[in-house]
C-alpha cells in the first residue's frame, strides 16, 4: 500500500520468502493478459506460477479449497461430469464458462488451486470460434507475430501446462480433466491433411473407440509402434492405448506376470504397465512439444483423458451410511460413461431422489412399527426386525440398491432382487456387490409378462416377476426404457398374492406409461404424476406430459 512494486521486486521478494504470496501485493500483480504494456511481467510470471505449484499445501484436487467466491471442489466435479464429448457444450458449463472469461484474464498468484486455475485458462479457449482458433494455433505454431489478443494469452497457457512440475500420472489422478479440455481444443482445431503415418481403417479404429467404446486391439497398436516410429502423435497415441488396455486388464489378485510362479501374493510387485508407459510418452511429448500436437489427427489427448477415468469409485451414501464401491464404466462414451461420469465427479450413487426417499420413509415407519411393538411385548428387538424387500427391473450398475444397502447398515436388513439384460452392465453390478458384500440378487435376464427356458450359450431368457418373488414388497422400481406394462403384467400373481407398498416407473414412451398407470389404478393405488394424483380420465394428461418432457414417471402407493 506504500510503495508500487516492480515485476522484478515482486519475484525477487516472493520468491526469497517462505511465506505464500502477500495478499495486499495481488492488486498490484493482477495485469490484464490483453494490455500490451503487461507483456514484460507476464514472461516474469511464466516463472512464477509454476513455482507456485510446488508451495501449495492443498490436495491436487482442491477438495474443500475456495478462492474467494470460487469453490474449486464444485468447478473440478461439473468439469469432470461433463468431461469429453460434453467439454465444449456452453449450455451444460454456462457457469463455468462464465468464471473462465472473468478470471483467466488475470493473475491469481495467491490462489492455491493450480489445476483449477489452469483449467479455467484453458477453457476459455472453446469460448473463440472456431476460425480465430484455428488462425491462433496456426500463427503460433508458425511463430509469426501475434494477430489478436487471444495468441498471447493462449501462449501463455500453453506454456504454464508443459512447465508443470508435475507427471501426468499426477495430472490424471488429481480428479481436473484437464486432457479433456485439451482434446476438446485439438477436435477443433484438427488438421484433416496431416499425414496418419499408418492406412486410414488403422487411424478410424482410433477415432471409433471414443464413439463405441470399443477398445482397439494390442496388436493393432504394436503394429503401429513398428510401422510409425517416425510419427511422434501416432507411437504417443498407440503407446496410451497400450497403457489404457493393460489399465482394463489388470488382474485384481496379484500381479498378471506372477501368475505362473511361486512367489505369495503379498510378494507380488504391483504392476507398472500403465504409468511407465504414461511417463514414456510425457517424455516424449516434452522433449518435442509444439503446437502441431493439437493439430493432429491422432486422438493422443482423448486418449490420455480417458486413463483418468477411474473404474472403481468409493461412494458416499447420505443418512450415516458408510462409504461403499462401485465399479463404473472406465470410459465417458455415451449414457454409461456419462453417467459413471457423474459417479466419479460427485462420488454420489446416480439414484432417483423419489427412491432414496421412500427407502428412508418405509426404514424410519419399520422401526417405529417395531419399536411400538416391542414396547407391549417380550419378543427380542432381533426377532422383530424384517428385512425391507426392494426390487429393482432395468438397476444398470445396481445405484439405487447399493445406496440403500450402505445407507441402511445395520440399522435395517435389506434383500434386493434386480433384472438386468445387458451383460457388461451386470459385470459392473456383480463386481459392486462383490466388493462391499451385500445381500442383492442380481439375475442376468429380460423381464416380461412371459417366461422362457434358456436356449443357446449367449441367449439371455425372459423371465415373469411371479416366477422370482412369492413375499412382500416394499418397493418395486422399472426403468427399463420399454416394456414397463408387460412387466406389471408379469407380476400380476404376486400383485394379487402379496402387498407391494410402493411403486416407481420410469418411462419415456407415452402408451406404456400410461397403461401402466391403469394397472395401478385397476388395484387401488394412489398414483401420481408430476405431484398430481391421477385417475383413468387423465390419459391425455400423461401422454402430453411424456410428449412434453421425454420421460416422466409414476409414483404408486398401495
Amino acid at each position: 500500500h506504500t510503495h508500487m512494486w516492480t515485476c522484478s521486486e515482486l519475484c525477487s521478494n516472493w520468491l526469497e520468502s517462505p511465506a505464500p504470496f502477500p495478499a495486499q501485493c495481488s492488486a498490484s500483480f493482477s495485469v490484464s493478459l490483453l494490455g500490451q504494456p503487461s507483456m514484460g511481467c507476464r514472461r516474469l510470471l511464466r516463472i512464477l506460477v509454476p513455482l507456485a505449484l510446488v508451495r501449495a499445501d492443498i490436495e491436487l484436487s482442491c477438495k474443500g479449497y475456495k478462492y474467494g467466491e470460487i469453490d474449486w471442489d464444485e468447478v473440478r466435479t461439473t468439469l469432470e461430469v461433463y468431461a469429453d464429448k460434453y467439454m465444449d457444450r456452453p449450455q451444460l458449463l454456462a457457469k463455468e464458462f462464465q468464471l473462465a472469461s472473468a478470471y483467466a484474464l488475470e493473475y491469481h498468484p495467491e490462489n492455491q488451486c493450480i489445476l483449477g486455475d489452469l483449467a479455467l485458462r484453458l477453457l476459455l479457449w472453446l469460448q473463440v470460434d472456431d476460425g480465430t482458433l484455428r488462425s491462433a494455433v496456426a500463427t503460433l505454431a508458425a511463430g509469426g507475430p501475434h494477430e489478436t489478443g487471444i495468441e498471447p494469452l493462449m501462449e501463455e497457457t500453453y506454456n504454464w501446462f508443459w512447465s508443470l512440475q508435475l507427471s501426468w500420472s499426477d495430472l490424471l489422478a488429481s480428479g481436473w480433466p484437464l486432457f479433456s479440455i485439451i482434446a476438446s481444443v485439438a477436435e477443433r482445431v484438427r488438421d484433416e491433411t496431416r499425414e496418419a503415418c499408418v492406412a486410414a481403417e488403422t487411424l478410424q479404429l482410433y477415432v471409433d473407440s471414443f464413439d463405441d467404446a470399443v477398445y482397439v486391439p494390442m496388436h493393432v497398436d504394436t503394429t503401429t509402434l513398428l510401422e510409425a516410429p517416425h510419427c511422434l502423435d501416432a507411437v504417443a497415441t498407440a503407446l496410451i492405448s497400450l497403457a489404457d488396455n493393460h489399465r482394463i486388464g489388470a488382474t485384481r489378485d496379484g500381479n498378471r506376470y506372477y501368475r505362473y510362479s511361486a512367489a505369495s501374493l503379498a510378494s507380488q510387485p504391483s504392476e507398472t504397465d500403465t504409468p511407465a508407459m504414461v511417463a514414456r510418452v510425457e517424455r516424449m511429448l516434452r522433449q518435442n512439444r509444439s503446437w502441431d500436437l493439437l493439430t493432429s489427427r491422432w486422438p493422443m489427448w482423448r486418449f490420455l483423458d480417458r486413463l483418468s477415468a477411474t473404474e472403481v469409485v468409493n461412494v458416499s451414501a447420505t443418512s450415516g451410511g458408510k462409504p461403499f464401491w462401485m465399479y463404473v464404466f472406465p470410459h465417458r462414451v455415451r449414457s454409461d460413461g456419462l453417467i459413471s461420469n457423474r459417479i466419479r465427479g460427485t462420488h454420489s450413487a446416480y439414484c432417483l431422489q423419489l427412491f432414496q426417499d421412500e427407502v428412508l420413509r418405509l426404514a424410519a415407519e419399520a422401526s417405529a412399527a417395531e419399536a411400538s411393538a416391542r414396547g407391549s411385548s417380550s419378543s427380542s428387538a432381533a426377532s422383530s426386525r424384517r428385512p425391507l424387500c426392494l426390487v429393482d427391473a432395468g438397476p444398470h450398475i445396481g445405484d439405487c440398491l447399493l445406496w440403500a444397502s450402505a445407507a441402511l447398515g445395520e440399522s435395517r436388513p435389506l434383500r434386493g432382487l434386480a433384472v438386468e439384460p445387458v451383460a457388461q452392465v451386470v459385470d459392473r453390478f456383480r463386481r459392486s456387490i462383490a466388493a462391499n458384500g451385500f445381500d442383492i440378487d442380481l439375475r442376468h435376464a429380460w423381464l416380461g409378462d412371459k417366461s422362457t427356458a434358456t436356449g443357446a450359450e449367449n441367449e439371455v431368457p425372459w423371465v415373469r416377476m411371479d416366477d422370482l418373488l412369492d413375499e412382500d414388497i416394499d418397493i418395486f422400481k422399472i426403468h427399463t426404457n420399454g416394456g414397463e406394462r408387460q412387466i406389471l403384467d408379469g407380476a400380476a400373481g404376486l400383485f394379487s398374492r402379496h402387498k407391494v407398498r410402493v411403486v416407481i416407473v420410469h418411462s419415456a414412451e407415452q402408451d406404456q406409461l400410461w397403461n401402466s398407470a391403469v394397472f395401478l389404478l385397476d388395484r387401488g393405488y394412489t398414483v401420481r404424476v408430476n405431484g398430481r394424483s391421477l385417475t383413468l380420465r387423465d390419459e391425455a394428461l400423461v401422454k402430453g406430459l411424456v410428449s412434453e418432457r421425454g420421460g416422466m414417471q409414476l409414483h404408486a402407493l398401495a
